[in-house]
């Protein structure tokens, strides 16, 4: 099954969301799975992803846009501001043609929305962030739902991410899955919650 997957946050700058990109890129790599990872960063800098344990370096990460700091949460967030970061974004899951679109952190302008709304695969996203400072994700809501409506699955990395959706975006804390990043492929695309086993992800037309 061919997979991208999809930061927000500039791949050359260490961060947790890239981490946990990668990792999941590794280990699908390792199932076998044919893997691309999409971001912000330096353009025309590409690298190899490797498999767990002895599989080969076979993903590639291809950036989109420059990004540029903003503070968010005690932290400075790399993310790409500029509209043609969501176009370019856009084009390349087009050009590229997986079966799925994992976008993490959805709601990060301009990349997450972007890949989400821009998909023509099914789409999962995955919720990472906690904050107690709400306002900027209250004044999106109405593009928060919308975007979240186009997901076939959503998840969260926490039970903290899960009631933060629920509280700012509204997406019900129950409609959450729980992420173990294993995907497969049977007739339907479906995405592994962990205990909860496997969920069909909706077609997009």
């Amino acid at each position: 099954m061919r997979v991208a997957l999809v930061s927000p946050y500039d791949l050359g700058v260490p961060g947790g969301v890239q981490s946990h990109v990668r990792h999941l890129a590794s280990a699908l790599l390792a199932a076998g799975d044919e893997v691309v990872v999409l971001g912000p960063g330096e353009r025309g800098v590409t690298r190899g992803v490797t498999a767990q344990g002895d599989g080969p370096a076979a993903a590639t990460e291809v950036t989109v846009a420059s990004t540029h700091g903003v503070p968010f949460n005690g932290a400075v967030a790399p993310i790409a501001l500029s509209p043609t970061a969501g176009l370019r974004i856009a084009r390349t899951l087009r050009r590229l043609a997986p079966d799925v679109v994992h976008v993490h952190e959805p709601l990060v302008p301009t990349v997450g929305p972007a890949a989400v709304l821009g998909a023509r695969a099914p789409v999962v996203v995955t919720l990472h962030a906690w904050s107690d400072n709400d306002r900027a994700y209250r004044l999106v809501r109405p593009l928060g739902r919308r975007v979240l409506a186009r997901a076939g699955a959503a998840l969260a990395v926490s039970p903290a991410a899960a009631c933060r959706s629920d509280r700012v975006i509204g997406l019900p804390f129950r409609e959450l899955g729980r992420y173990n990043g294993k995907f497969a492929h049977d007739g339907q695309v479906f995405v592994s919650l962990g205990v909860a086993g496997l969920i069909p992800i909706r077609r997009s037309d």
